[in-house]
């Protein structure tokens, strides 16, 4: 988390910087360049997988269109201890880590799945994780 947070994550403006050239087009929507805040945030991949997901741990709030206001909501709605905290700090790192995992699927193994399949396995990664925090 504290990597994509800090935008360090290799993305393709990064390599670019960097002198690498690849193919600057997002492999999760084909419409715009890939930056972290467009792959995270903007990416209709990215917003309907967030719309399900938060609607699946109740949260049914509109995720930030912009870096800062993410970084900021997910400061808001992580903070604390309690249970509901946990669960959406969870979510989040579990839904950063699973597109980051599904764009590395479309660009290495020619692979793709859809937003409900990325849900599905989040969500159920989550109520696994939760309830083995919660055993413990």
């Amino acid at each position: 988390m504290w990597i994509m947070l800090n935008q360090r994550l290799m993305t393709v403006d990064r390599l670019t910087q960097w002198g690498i050239e690849v193919e600057k087009i997002c492999v999760m929507c084909k419409r715009e360049e890939e930056i972290a805040e467009h792959l995270f945030i903007q990416c209709n991949y990215a917003r309907r997988m967030w719309d399900r997901l938060l609607s699946s741990i109740e949260r049914h709030t509109q995720v930030p269109m912009t870096w800062e206001q993410f970084v900021q909501w997910t400061i808001m709605h992580g903070k604390g201890k309690r249970s509901a905290a946990k669960i959406v700090k969870t979510v989040l790192a579990e839904g950063v880590y699973g597109l980051w995992k599904e764009r590395n699927s479309r660009i290495f193994e020619h692979k793709s799945r859809n937003e409900e399949q990325l849900v599905n396995e989040i969500v159920y990664i989550t109520i696994v994780g939760t309830n083995h925090l919660a055993v413990k």
